[in-house]
């Protein structure tokens, strides 16, 4: 599969999943690797498309502000469209920064090439895998995994360390 950055597809990145865990023998742990890619790939994608998505429309809002101005100096109850284009871009824009998308996008995708590196490392036994048998390098493996993981939360930590809002909605202030 040949991997071309403009066109790789959320399928494929899932496709990929098998040719870094089925060299592992454990069922139960090679289930597990699994479900951690699927979720990290699919996070990715998922919080790439809300990125994506939100530059767009916001383009298209902004790029529509000054035809409605110049359309409503004729037309003079479009006024109210000016104002309500304008409440919208402002609304897309600062949930864009603070829901954080691109920067939660960024921490997926970077888990995500994390968990597959190590496994790719295991399975040629490179680095700290070299001359182990195969139970001691998903041992091995299974601890590199966990932490990655936690490398990957505290990150998300991070990201929303500095958001002003809690999940409830209450301020920390």
């Amino acid at each position: 599969m040949k991997r071309n950055s403009l066109k790789w597809t959320m399928h494929e990145d899932l496709a990929s999943i098998d040719y870094h865990v089925n060299w592992i023998t454990d069922e139960t742990f090679k289930a597990r690797v699994k479900d951690h890619l699927i979720w990290a790939i699919t996070k990715a994608w998922k919080y790439l498309s809300f990125t994506n998505a939100a530059k767009i429309v916001s383009i298209v809002l902004n790029a529509s502000i000054p035809i409605f101005v110049a359309i409503s100096k004729n037309i003079p109850d479009l006024d109210i469209l000016v104002i309500i284009v304008s409440s919208l871009l402002l609304v897309i824009t600062s949930s864009s920064i603070n829901l954080k998308f691109q920067e939660l996008w960024k921490q997926f995708r970077v888990t995500t090439e994390n968990y597959k590196s190590e496994c790719m490392k295991a399975y040629m036994s490179i680095g700290q895998y070299a001359g182990l048998a195969q139970e001691e390098k998903e041992r091995l493996l299974c601890v590199e995994l966990d932490r990655i993981f936690y490398v990957a939360l505290n990150g998300w930590n991070e990201i929303y360390k500095e958001n002003p809002l809690k999940n409830d909605g209450e301020s920390e202030v």
